[in-house]
C-alpha cells in the first residue's frame, strides 16, 4: 500500500511540473489512473485510496470515483485488461484536454 500512496502522490501537481510535457504528464496519469484501479480491483477501500493523497484535487477525487465505478472482476485476464483499459482510457483523456489547449 506504501508503493500505491507513493505513486499517488508522485503524480500531484507541482510547480516542476510545468516544464513537463504532455508525455510525460500523461503517462505519469496513465500510471497513477492503473494504480488506482488496481487497487479497486483487489478490494482496497475507497475512503483509502481517496485519502493517499494529503490535499486530493476535484480531478484526483474523480479519477478515483471513476475507477470505483467500474466493477469489481475476479478473473485475472479480466481484471488485468480492466486496469489496462482504465489507463488507456485516462491518457486518452489527458492527451485530447492538451491537444485542446493547443
Amino acid at each position: 500500500m506504501k508503493l500505491i500512496t507513493a505513486a499517488l502522490l508522485a503524480t500531484m501537481a507541482t510547480a516542476a511540473q510545468a516544464e513537463r510535457t504532455a508525455m510525460d504528464i500523461c503517462t505519469a496519469w496513465g500510471y497513477t489512473a492503473s494504480l488506482v484501479m488496481k487497487s479497486r480491483q483487489i478490494g482496497v477501500p475507497l475512503s483509502t485510496t481517496l485519502t493517499a493523497w494529503d490535499d486530493i484535487s476535484p480531478l484526483q477525487y474523480q479519477l478515483v470515483m471513476d475507477a470505483y465505478d467500474t466493477p469489481r472482476y475476479r478473473t485475472p485476464s479480466i481484471v488485468a485488461e480492466v486496469i489496462e483499459d482504465f489507463r488507456n482510457d485516462q491518457e486518452y483523456k489527458c492527451f485530447d484536454a492538451f491537444s485542446e489547449g493547443a
